[in-house]
């Protein structure tokens, strides 16, 4: 039924939508909300609810007017139409379905029952551990109650036998912790930065050591199948063979480290090695598989050993060839 559709596009456009002769849906903003006992933070929603009274507003007559390029009268006529099979519909008992609204109902006295959609929001529940300050007044929602004060400390702040009234502690307005949280901060900023730099250095010297073990920097795997070419070729010279040596076995290939089901997360884990100076590559496998690897070169002997190489690097716990 058309109807159905137009009463979604007014109530999504202007919140809400009044059917004459049915009630009025109203579109209702929720915001988000904290549950200090599940310690989660539900993002805002949008909710739609439903009143058996109506004022008919004229919205109907004019979408209808709009979307069907028609005159008011013959818009008007439409709008009858469509109002008579709507109430006609609702008046067998059945469920009547509207796309991304909800579902109405009447019952054998004509009363009208809504059950609304679950409308998406697009985020997540998210988990906090929420900070009690003392002396100051909190409001947070316990389940369906709203707690003050004493609730909120009972819940996240422990109540200590030798706790003092902060006001308590003199007359200058001074607090110990003006000086201690920027001085902590800081100690905890340089403890993160060493941190963080010490294994970027890690990082890189174990990249330098998988892919350059050697100075000059020559791939390992080259030199040892150039060494194999130049003692082909001086046993031809000793015997008196002008004729090239044959091809070495090298291998080009790609070790694979890491595999991902979501794009964000593999362009994230991407761009931070290469930020690195990682030389990784990023390839996909359909649109819901996305590899890691990293390019390499070497004999086919010495391939179990650069995968080894290759995982102790990168962390990978399935790390594989692909050609």
């Amino acid at each position: 039924m058309i109807l159905q559709q137009y009463i979604q596009d007014i109530l999504f456009r202007q919140k809400t939508c009044c059917l004459p002769q049915v009630g009025t849906f109203t579109l209702r903003h929720i915001p988000a909300r904290f549950d200090v006992a599940d310690k989660t933070l539900t993002p805002p929603a949008e909710e739609v609810l439903f009143d058996e009274q109506w004022t008919d507003d004229g919205a109907c007559l004019e979408w209808i007017a709009l979307k069907e390029k028609l005159v008011t009268a013959v818009a008007q006529r439409k709008l009858d139409r469509y109002l008579t099979a709507f109430r006609a519909a609702l008046q067998t008992g059945q469920p009547l379905d509207l796309p991304g609204i909800g579902q109405l109902r009447a019952d054998m006295m004509g009363h009208i029952t809504f059950k609304p959609a679950v409308l998406p929001t697009g985020q997540e529940v998210i988990f906090l551990q929420p900070v009690s300050r003392p002396g100051a007044s909190h409001k947070v929602q316990q389940g369906t109650t709203e707690v003050v004060d004493q609730q909120v400390v009972e819940h996240l702040t422990p109540v200590s036998s030798d706790y003092s009234d902060p006001t308590e502690e003199g007359t200058s307005g001074f607090k110990w912790w003006w000086v201690a949280v920027p001085v902590a901060a800081a100690v905890i900023g340089f403890a993160i930065w060493f941190i963080s730099s010490g294994n970027n250095k890690s990082v890189a010297a174990a990249q330098q050591e998988v892919s350059t073990p050697a100075a000059p920097p020559i791939d390992t795997m080259q030199q040892q199948s150039e060494s194999v070419h130049t003692a082909d070729s001086t046993v031809g010279t000793a015997a008196g063979n002008t004729t090239p040596s044959a091809a070495t076995d090298s291998l080009d290939y790609l070790v694979v480290f890491a595999e991902y089901d979501n794009l964000e997360k593999a362009q994230k884990r991407y761009q931070q090695l290469k930020g690195w100076g990682h030389a990784v590559e990023m390839h996909s496998k359909g649109p819901e598989l996305y590899k890691l690897a990293v390019p390499r070169r070497s004999i086919a002997a010495d391939t179990a050993a650069v995968i080894d190489a290759v995982r102790t690097l990168y962390g990978g716990h399935h790390a594989y060839l692909e050609f």
